[in-house]
């Protein structure tokens, strides 16, 4: 048993990293396009570096990248025209010429006095540019819960060191889109699983249940020390609710949460959409807030 274990996190690590790897790849593609269809370049490494790592961490958007380039100096000093300027902004962020109803309508708007950054937002929170974004696995603008590979991928994990089973695309997606709009951090997810019907019917004892915990958060075999403490204070009869928690919010757990683009905590608790499911749901759920993820529900 340890050792299929051992290979399921074998497993894991090399997915998560060839996942992290494809993502980035696919950022730094994203970047590579605005410094030929804005600037009219080739990149320099050290803005190739900037752009694409503030949008891994999650601190810029696809919006975002659009902005910086098109409110540059570098930008502004080419001097276009307003139909040459609409005519970069097709192509930058929709990938294509622009279509002549298209065009007459922007290129209008700036004759008749509205601002070039008016014209821009009318482009980025555009479905055309969200489609573009997504296809870079990139969050077009604050308010778009893109769910990544390396989302899923962390999503996975809990199921099959939790639960030990392979989810459902269903049950990935799920959990992903909450932790891709932040009404779950890292915590929720791992509460979920921790303390769910379905763990809690596999009845581990306390050396199995630290294994698990310890594979599932921190990623790693227990250390001889930390495991002789958290055997003691289960023998104490510290709860394992404790436990998990003394778990969660160490370093440990926030670096590997960290390492995937999550917070421990919850950052929006009141979201705007909400992730249709079918009439039957899965046995592991994300927790429920009012008005969210929590009518028609019902358990296998």
């Amino acid at each position: 048993m340890k050792n299929i274990i051992k290979l399921f996190v074998l497993i894991l690590l090399i997915s998560n990293v060839n996942a992290e790897n494809n993502h980035t790849l696919e950022i730094q593609n994203f970047v590579k396009r605005f410094y030929i269809e804005v600037l009219s370049r080739e990149f320099e490494d050290t803005g190739l570096k900037y752009w694409s790592d503030t949008l891994i961490s999650g601190e810029n958007t696809g919006a975002d990248i659009a902005k910086g380039f098109i409110f540059s100096d570098e930008f502004k000093n080419k001097g276009l025209s307003n139909s040459d300027y609409v005519d970069v902004l097709y192509i930058a962020f929709f990938n294509r010429t622009a279509d002549s109803d298209g065009y007459s309508h922007w290129v209008s708007e700036l004759e008749n006095g509205k601002s070039r950054a008016f014209v821009l937002d009318g482009f980025i929170f555009s479905d055309e540019f969200k489609n573009l974004a997504h296809s870079y696995n990139i969050k077009a603008n604050d308010n778009d819960p893109l769910i990544t590979p390396v989302i899923k991928s962390f999503v996975q994990r809990f199921y099959t060191l939790i639960l030990d089973r392979n989810a459902s695309n269903q049950e990935v997606e799920s959990w992903a889109f909450n932790l891709s709009n932040k009404s779950s951090g890292a915590a929720d997810i791992a509460k979920g699983f921790i303390f769910s019907d379905e763990f809690k019917k596999r009845e581990t004892d306390d050396v199995a249940f630290l294994n698990i915990i310890y594979k599932a958060f921190f990623n790693r075999e227990p250390d001889d020390k930390g495991f002789s403490y958290w055997i003691y204070e289960l023998e104490a009869n510290t709860s394992r609710e404790k436990i998990v928690d003394g778990f969660i919010y160490s370093n440990e757990f926030m670096e590997l949460s960290k390492s995937y683009g999550i917070s421990i905590e919850a950052t929006n608790l009141n979201p705007t959409s909400s992730y249709i499911l079918p009439p039957t749901y899965v046995v592991v759920t994300p927790p429920c807030r009012e008005g969210y993820l929590c009518k028609n529900l019902s358990v296998n």
